[in-house]
């Protein structure tokens, strides 16, 4: 059992999984070359060395190719916390992105039942004096949240925001 763990451990140290990777394949080539060199004969060096590196470009094209997709399919699995843009806060569906230091940047709210823009504003009206809200130009919607200046209620999305990343429900909101 030492020994198989000893191989793994080997296998997972970069260098040594890059050298007894090369290893094998020219291993392999060397192989494959002496296998085709026996079966059609071939006397001269150069017909095996076109041959070899065609088949050489060839192997490293599809090796290229399937990389690539592979990679392309594992990220699109493994969706990380930059894909968390949108959650429900104050009765109202959220947007926003992130800068390059991962700090939340635009915030815009829209309409849950519309999916159009919210604007906001300070009570007056039917509205109380002690509230604002966001109301939906479009459906006539509103929703009503305890008065505060736009800025104090933005950093509050953001820090609700926040919140969701560093406890780890972002991840169940996801797709809200």
């Amino acid at each position: 059992m030492a020994i198989v763990q000893r191989l793994k451990d080997v296998w997972s140290d970069p260098v040594w999984s890059a050298v007894i990777s090369a290893a094998i394949v020219s291993g392999l080539s060397a192989l494959f070359l002496w296998a085709l060199k026996a079966q059609f004969g071939w006397r001269s060096t150069y017909e095996v060395s076109v041959f070899w590196l065609s088949a050489m470009l060839f192997f490293a094209a599809v090796s290229t190719i399937a990389a690539v997709r592979w990679l392309s399919y594992s990220r699109a699995l493994k969706r990380g916390w930059r894909h968390y843009t949108k959650d429900m806060f104050l009765g109202a569906l959220w947007h926003w992105s992130y800068n390059a230091h991962g700090r939340v940047q635009v915030l815009i709210p829209f309409c849950t039942i519309c999916g159009k823009q919210l604007s906001y504003g300070h009570g007056g009206g039917s509205h109380s004096i002690t509230s604002a809200y966001f109301m939906c130009s479009h459906c006539r919607s509103c929703s009503t949240v305890p008065l505060q200046t736009s800025d104090d209620l933005f950093d509050k999305v953001k820090y609700l925001i926040e919140r969701n990343l560093k406890d780890g429900t972002w991840e169940s909101r996801l797709d809200t």
